[in-house]
């Protein structure tokens, strides 16, 4: 970026007073993601996730910065693009810094199958971009998908198939040392909270 404080005054570029140059630094954005959540009897789920920007960008921004597609390999190649839902977290606004977005019934079939999320930000004139996959296992097919520590007392564990919340989750997910932990159960998700903080 540079001004020409002679043309502000009317002049002829360059003729009389100065000429400055500044370096403007490329605009920022984080993308987390929520992870499958179990929809339904299980042979659906959804995802969500959300953008968030230093500067404020309109919807039309951040659905050119996110594309969501599900696939048969890891990484998308091939893969159906699917429609993703977008709503702005500040009211009112034309443009925001915080965007979420979900994409519901991704249906579960008789195979694996991998859910894609690509980023880039071209759009706001960032090179930051990249991809992360996670994996759709098939109908009926119960397993771990992922464990997540979201802060130091909690780790969540989230399984392909719903968990019956009236379960007794002792000895089913359990910890190495004596902890006084608790569950708390949100569909596909377990909980576990350290009680010892």
């Amino acid at each position: 970026l540079s001004v020409d404080t002679g043309l502000l005054a009317g002049k002829s570029r360059g003729a009389e007073g100065f000429q400055v140059k500044f370096d403007v630094r490329p605009a920022e954005y984080a993308l987390v993601c929520d992870g499958l959540y179990a929809e339904g009897d299980g042979d659906f789920f959804s995802f969500s996730g959300t953008l968030t920007t230093d500067i404020p960008v309109t919807e039309r921004t951040a659905r050119d910065m996110v594309t969501v597609s599900l696939a048969s390999s890891s990484g998308g190649a091939g893969g159906k693009r699917l429609a993703v839902e977008w709503n702005r977290t500040e009211n009112d606004a034309a443009a925001s810094k915080e965007h979420t977005f979900t994409v519901r019934h991704i249906t579960r079939t008789d195979a694996d199958r991998y859910l894609s999320v690509a980023w880039t930000g071209n759009a706001i004139g960032s090179k930051q971009g990249g991809n992360k996959s996670w994996l759709v296992p098939p109908k009926g097919d119960f397993r771990v998908l992922e464990i997540a520590a979201d802060d130091p007392s909690c780790i969540r564990v989230r399984f392909s198939l719903k968990v019956d919340p009236s379960q007794d989750l002792r000895g089913f997910v359990r910890t190495g040392s004596a902890v006084n932990i608790r569950y708390g159960i949100d569909s596909n998700i377990v909980s576990v909270y350290n009680n010892d903080g």
